[in-house]
């Protein structure tokens, strides 16, 4: 295996809890990401890789985290992992080595046979996450290349009768397969029991080909399907991804029995206390409800202040749905970094999609940092609608950042470390380092 995949592997087992096991795949989705990249984008498939290297791999897994299978941080193409040949074996061998820990297995599902659905009903404690896409044959003949769509869908509609948990996905193409396929799948995931259904609007860049190229409106058509579709039941609805301005730790959804909907707690509900101590994010909020076991709740609700009393075990899921923001102690240490650094002016470089957040964030300390700037970074190199940091090249920096510098002269520039994750090195292996030599300025990644 090359030295950089296996450091890739670790990487991977480490900080996130993803176990890798497979890169192959048995879809042909018209919106796969690996389709798009530009060139030069350095990625990795995993070679064939039997039961016991994985296991062997498994050691370095965090017991009281959730495992995550078939999910990438890395460079690492994730893939479909029923397609393991030893998969049942290797997932037998998991619950014997962590017998009370949680499993999540992301899957398109055409590698749900009855028999897989009644070994993970035995092993227990696991769930799914079922990127369905289209409940139609047709939908999901043309999105997925599905050729045996009925056995995906019997499949799916057994989970809960097996007691099976799952959450279900959908990437939401209707111009290809129309609004009312929309629809029809996310009834079939109400209906057969998805705890959430989460809806992603497509990623594309200047290389995917321009019939997959969602329309302009579709993502004002899809938040008013949305809105029509919530009318109709309980189960959180969910628009990725999240376009946000603020840091207001607003509810997007409760799961169904679980310890947030026995509460009371709704969608729409804006917490303003947990316990008595105010969040300071969305991600701080779940975090602190999430960690306590009897919690004290306050919130507004329709602009009028309520107070819930919810219970549960110490750093179980509360059964919350909100989106992920700033984390706070991601964002103290930056700001503590800046005053260590920067007497005068700093710059934080950050993507589009990022830059209202972070800015909501410095409006709470710009007395304290009154010189502290943030400047958005457009994702030049993928193009289309990409905006998050984690696609940013060393190229988008260098077309924007050398004018600001020469106009603002900053005495330090922070990047966000996801562009540079590979050993301080970007998608195409370039060093963040060939930024400070040209613009003359030290820059600092913010981890």
């Amino acid at each position: 295996m090359q030295p950089d995949l296996y450091r890739l592997l670790l990487k991977s087992i480490s900080e996130a809890n993803i176990l890798p096991v497979t890169s192959a795949c048995n879809g042909r989705c018209v919106f796969c990401s690996h389709l798009q990249n530009p060139p030069g984008i350095r990625v990795y498939s995993l070679p064939p890789l039997g039961k016991e290297e994985i296991l062997e791999l498994a050691e370095f897994l965090d017991p009281e985290k959730r495992i995550i299978i078939g999910e990438s941080v890395t460079r690492i193409n994730e893939g479909e992992p029923f397609l393991h040949p030893e998969f049942p074996a290797l997932l037998t061998g998991l619950r014997r080595r962590f017998p009370a820990t949680p499993i999540q297995i992301t899957t398109n599902g055409m590698g749900l046979t009855p028999a897989t659905v009644a070994l993970l009903a035995r092993l227990g404690r696991v769930r799914l996450v079922v990127s369905l896409n289209s409940a139609t044959a047709g939908g999901r003949r043309i999105l997925m290349g599905d050729n045996n769509p009925a056995a995906v869908l019997r499949a799916v509609a057994s989970l809960r009768e097996r007691g099976i948990p799952f959450d279900g996905s959908i990437v939401a193409l209707p111009h290809l397969v129309g609004w009312e396929d929309l629809r029809q799948t996310i009834a079939f995931l109400v209906r057969w029991g998805a705890a959430t259904v989460r809806i992603f609007l497509p990623g594309y860049t200047r290389y995917t080909r321009q019939e997959w190229v969602p329309p302009a409106g579709t993502e004002e058509k899809l938040q008013a399907l949305l809105a029509e579709e919530r009318e109709k039941t309980r189960v959180p609805l969910i628009l990725e991804p999240p376009s946000l301005k603020d840091l207001t730790p607003r509810i997007l959804g409760v799961i169904e029995d679980s310890p947030a909907a026995r509460a009371g707690l709704k969608g729409g509900d804006v917490i303003t206390a947990v316990n008595g101590k105010r969040p300071f994010s969305r991600v701080d909020a779940f975090r602190q409800v999430q960690a306590a076991g009897k919690v004290v709740i306050d919130i507004i609700r329709d602009g009028k202040p309520l107070r819930f009393c919810l219970e549960k075990e110490e750093d179980a899921s509360p059964g919350l749905v909100m989106a992920a923001d700033l984390d706070p102690d991601l964002f103290r240490s930056f700001t503590g970094r800046v005053r260590q650094l920067a007497r005068g002016r700093a710059l934080l470089a950050t993507s589009t999609l990022a830059a209202p957040i972070l800015a909501s964030a410095l409006e709470r300390v710009k007395e304290e940092l009154p010189s502290l700037e943030i400047m958005a970074v457009p994702n030049q190199t993928f193009g289309g609608n990409i905006c998050c940091s984690g696609l940013l090249l060393l190229e988008d920096f260098l077309a924007v950042l050398p004018d600001r510098v020469r106009d603002r002269r900053p005495e330090c520039i922070f990047l966000p470390g996801l562009a540079f994750a590979d050993q301080g090195r970007d998608l195409r292996g370039r060093s963040y380092l060939e930024l400070q030599a040209v613009l003359k300025t030290p820059v600092e990644l913010i981890q």
